[in-house]
């Protein structure tokens, strides 16, 4: 057992002998506008859809069930979301998710006073803990802990509330679409596909190569904050539920936002499904309607799937030619040309100062800006770029630490600047990845899982993954047109 890993074992340790010898907690019955102050006792409150405000000295969060986009009738107790309120006018919060049986430990950090929250027990002196015990909520205060409270949220401000804006925001995904999100007819799918070309061959967040191209690398303004979609993999509801989430698509309609898709949004990875490619094209025709609708503010960095290629394979089945047989067979030789003519013209980085972002992984070679915003005619580089994976056991021409700094550097970038990638999910079992491989600020995040979605956002500074729950959202939304959204609000 390694000594780095001491703290945390010795952290669970203390957090375990809470839960084991901790009094019962004291039921209360909050009504709105109730103001519970928080001391040495334990108080528990019933899990009945309410939401509550914990306030903690200046700072003040929400807690509330993540019910989701539906009106769910599941017996499953949701998760909650712990919500910091922020004042960036953007609409996009930080928040942490609390799932049943597990806790949220919440402090203030003794030197700059800054609000922690965190999965573990932390030995500040001023810890709220927050624990989730599937049908009430138990929270507990340290008895040094000053100027503490809960206080019930009127229906209003809460799960509802939320619940109409995420169903809005699919009222406008639609609207964007035009209608139904559904393949379009062959004319105005190549119509679209063509009009994004022009789009792209005008793009002014990208350096001309030495051709007079726009060049591989995309670089966003400082005002925008960068949401990071990893791999979708057809997976039209993760993408719905993405837009419906977080203000992300309000931010986008006030241009305080920038939506970066980080490749392979084609071909399903469900077993089952594998060959067929028509959740592909719709993901495409709705990619691109959000291109049309924001040509400053959505972005797609090519992946290795996004393709016709014969080495995109999985599991033996040819998906790159299977691709470019359906699309010739759906909308013509025509269709097929302009969507390869996308490809060629699709960055392959994006980054600002606050983040650096690529499909795979950084070159393995010491490279210059110019060489990168030139990478398009040096296929070795794209093809890095595109297919490159972290060095191991099974990969050992990977990349390392090295090649990521010297890659940040290469842009021009801080030593510390968040780069992240998708392409190389580490387990069926998250979402979003930080510090892999050891590496500080290296991140990784898929979008593609059937059970839940991931991102990364910049939040007060900071580029922060957020996971939801993923719903069957593509039905539904054809199901309630805009009209009938609207009158249910």
């Amino acid at each position: 057992m390694s000594n780095s890993n001491l703290p945390s074992i010795i952290l669970k340790l203390i957090t375990y002998c809470r839960r084991a010898f901790a009094k019962a907690p004291v039921d209360i019955d909050l009504h709105s506008g109730d103001k519970i102050v928080l001391d040495s006792h334990r108080v528990q409150f019933p899990l009945d859809g309410c939401a509550v405000a914990l306030v903690i000295d200046k700072y003040k969060l929400h807690l509330y069930p993540d019910s989701g986009a539906l009106k769910s009738t599941s017996d499953k107790s949701p998760d909650m979301l712990l919500v910091q309120k922020l004042e960036t006018g953007s609409g996009i919060e930080h928040f942490q998710r609390l799932q049943p049986d597990a806790s949220l430990f919440v402090d203030i950090e003794p030197i700059d006073g800054n609000l922690r929250v965190s999965e573990e027990y932390s030995l500040s002196n001023s810890t709220v803990q927050i624990s989730h015990h599937h049908e009430s909520i138990v929270i507990e205060a340290s008895k040094y802990q000053q100027n503490a409270y809960v206080i019930k949220i009127p229906e209003v401000s809460g799960s509802a509330c939320l619940l109409k804006r995420r169903q809005r925001s699919l009222g406008r995904v639609q609207t964007i679409f035009g209608g139904a999100i559904k393949k379009l007819d062959p004319a105005e799918g190549l119509l679209l596909v063509q009009s994004i070309n022009k789009q792209l061959a005008l793009s002014p967040h990208r350096s001309t190569d030495d051709r007079g191209s726009p060049g591989s690398v995309v670089e966003l303004p400082e005002n925008l904050i960068p949401i990071l979609i990893g791999d979708l993999h057809a997976n039209i509801d993760n993408l719905l539920k993405i837009l419906s989430e977080n203000a992300y698509i309000d931010s986008l309609d006030r241009g305080d936002a920038a939506l970066i898709f980080l490749g392979d949004a084609i071909h399903s990875e469900d077993p089952d499904d594998l060959e067929s490619m028509e959740s592909s094209l719709i993901m495409m025709d709705l990619i691109f309607k959000l291109m049309l609708q924001f040509p400053d503010q959505v972005f797609f960095v090519l992946g290795n799937h996004d393709s016709f290629s014969e080495e995109v394979v999985k599991s033996g089945v040819r998906q790159g030619i299977l691709w470019q047989k359906y699309v010739t067979k759906e909308r013509g030789d025509g269709y097929q040309k302009a969507l390869e003519e996308f490809y060629l013209r699709s960055p392959l980085i994006a980054f600002s100062s606050r983040f650096v972002a690529c499909h795979a992984g950084p070159p393995n070679n010491k490279v210059s800006k110019k060489e990168l915003i030139n990478a398009k005619h040096n296929p070795e580089l794209t093809y890095q770029l595109l297919w490159n994976r972290q060095q191991s056991v099974s990969f050992p021409a990977g990349y390392t630490r090295k090649e990521v700094q010297r890659f940040r550097k290469s842009l021009g970038l801080e030593p510390h600047t968040p780069f992240i990638v998708g392409h190389s999910p580490f387990s069926k079992e998250k979402t979003t990845w930080c510090h892999i491989g050891g590496i500080k600020n290296h991140h990784l995040v898929t979008s593609a899982r059937p059970d839940q979605v991931g991102v990364f956002v910049l939040i007060n500074g900071d580029m922060e993954p957020q996971s939801f729950t993923s719903e069957p959202l593509l039905k539904w939304t054809n199901q309630n047109p805009v009209s009938r959204q609207a009158n249910s609000d």
